[in-house]
């Protein structure tokens, strides 16, 4: 797995890591889970994933995400953000605009 950044975002209940990572394999999405039982958002770059792990990776995730009364947003193709529900979507779509997100993605692959 390929870590991009962990960017500091603001919630509720103080601030939270938003963990920008490229999965390369399935058995990477554990620590997704763990980042999600924690209350961080996790946005997923699916670029660098096989198809089979990229479809296995979603659905365990949103299985996860449906446990926990979270919320999952595809950004583009290949662009998923997971948000728990300690943080909200809406607020994160208004701190970051997720057409500038999606460029600054691409801008450093």
């Amino acid at each position: 797995m390929r870590v991009m950044d962990q960017t500091k975002v603001s919630n509720n209940s103080g601030n939270k890591a938003l963990h920008i990572l490229y999965p390369e394999k399935y058995e990477d999405c554990k620590e997704f889970a763990d980042f999600l039982k924690s209350g961080d958002p996790v946005l997923l770059d699916y670029d660098y994933t096989g198809v089979e792990d990229a479809v296995r990776i979603q659905d365990f995730l949103k299985g996860c995400i449906a446990a926990l009364g979270g919320d999952v947003i595809q950004i583009s193709e290949r662009v998923y953000l997971y948000t728990p529900p300690q943080v909200s979507a809406e607020k994160l779509n208004r701190s970051f605009s997720f057409d500038t997100m999606s460029m600054f993605i691409e801008e450093n692959q």
